[in-house]
């Protein structure tokens, strides 16, 4: 027999979520999640206000520990003062060209890129070849000859590679006198930089007077280790053709050049100045194997690089870096999180997720 009561079961199934929804859309509910929210929000305010707070207490508090240990916290302290024309061993023609650019782009690099060493560099297969012994290698001269006849007969193709190996005495002393001809197109740029060493002190016109640090340009970094990078090739094969007194001379620039970024407070020009004495060890190194060197020079080159100290000259630019990184944190609450993804991320953010970004940074404790 079938069961004659109503299947009172599924209605209350049904009529469930309808009271569920009823509740949940109540004025009394309602109240309750504003209640609640404002109590959370509430908690979240007196949070980043004592964060606020204890931070700023900390920092102020770390400060004058560090300036009681005589420690320079203000970035503009580190900036270089200006120097007479007369005594800047940076203010050339050449130099100042560095810092010009066209259509966005630095008019050095593209500069670089059209003597006869910046068409060949890609084309020469590795600047040292590894068929010697020992940890140290000689430049490949005869590569570079190779590569040089190959611009002056027009025969260099971009996607040439040349490596010849040739490391003996006679082959590189052969190849000396092509890389000296290839090198012609630089000696005005060497004749500039060679007039201008005698002078004690050295300002590149970087422009300081910025509001973030890390968006100041130095331009000049990459035309200094161009530079290098010739200059050692030009001294190794002068070495190779006998003439260590014009490879002293390309070797001393060279330590001038490392020296003229001794005074800037950034990290990068430092890095910039080890890469440069390595570039400038190179035909030193050379002229030591080959006996080269006349003792009265070994002599002027040992005193010369007795003088490079980059651990206690590190200490300027660390320090300036630390200061900076103080600027930039001012920066960034005057101008809203959105600041720093615009300055480290990937692209240019679009002026809506910027906002976005300085809303939810706003979120968050600042720490005085």
């Amino acid at each position: 027999m079938t069961d004659p009561s109503p299947d009172t079961s599924g209605r209350r199934q049904q009529a469930a979520p309808r009271r569920f929804l009823k509740w949940l859309f109540s004025w009394r509910t309602a109240r309750r999640a504003l209640l609640g929210l404002a109590c959370l929000a509430t908690v979240w305010a007196l949070f980043c206000t004592e964060e606020n707070i204890r931070g700023k207490h900390a920092w102020d508090r770390y400060r004058r520990e560090l300036e009681a240990r005589g420690e320079q916290l203000d970035y503009k302290t580190f900036i270089p003062k200006p120097i007479p024309d007369e005594l800047n061993f940076a203010a050339t023609p050449l130099i100042k060209s560095w810092f010009v650019r066209s259509n966005n782009v630095n008019i050095g690099f593209v500069t670089w890129k059209k003597d006869n060493y910046g068409l060949v560099e890609d084309g020469v297969a590795s600047g040292q070849s590894k068929g010697d012994s020992g940890d140290r290698h000689y430049l490949d001269l005869v590569a570079w000859s190779t590569a040089f006849d190959a611009i002056r007969g027009r025969t260099f193709t971009k996607n040439q590679k040349i490596e010849a190996g040739k490391l003996d005495r006679e082959s590189r002393a052969k190849a000396a006198a092509s890389i000296l001809a290839g090198l012609q197109t630089n000696e005005a740029v060497f004749a500039e930089l060679r007039a201008a060493s005698p002078r004690p002190y050295s300002r590149y016109p970087v422009n300081c007077d910025v509001e973030d640090p890390f968006s100041i340009l130095l331009p000049h970094l990459g035309s200094l280790r161009n530079v290098c990078r010739r200059l050692q090739l030009k001294a190794c094969g002068e070495l190779a053709a006998g003439h260590s007194d014009d490879a002293q001379a390309d070797v001393m620039l060279t330590l001038r050049l490392v020296d003229s970024l001794k005074d800037e407070p950034f990290l990068i020009s430092e890095l910039v100045r080890v890469a440069c004495l390595q570039l400038a060890v190179e035909p030193v190194w050379e002229g030591l194997a080959e006996r080269r060197w006349s003792d009265v020079q070994l002599q002027e080159l040992q005193t010369r690089l007795q003088t490079c100290d980059f651990v206690t000259d590190a200490r300027r630019p660390f320090e300036a870096e630390r200061a900076a990184g103080i600027v930039i944190a001012d920066v960034i609450r005057k101008h809203g999180l959105g600041y720093f993804t615009s300055l480290f991320g990937a692209g240019s953010p679009s002026s809506s997720d910027t906002r976005v970004v300085n809303w939810l940074g706003a979120l968050f404790p600042t720490s005085g």
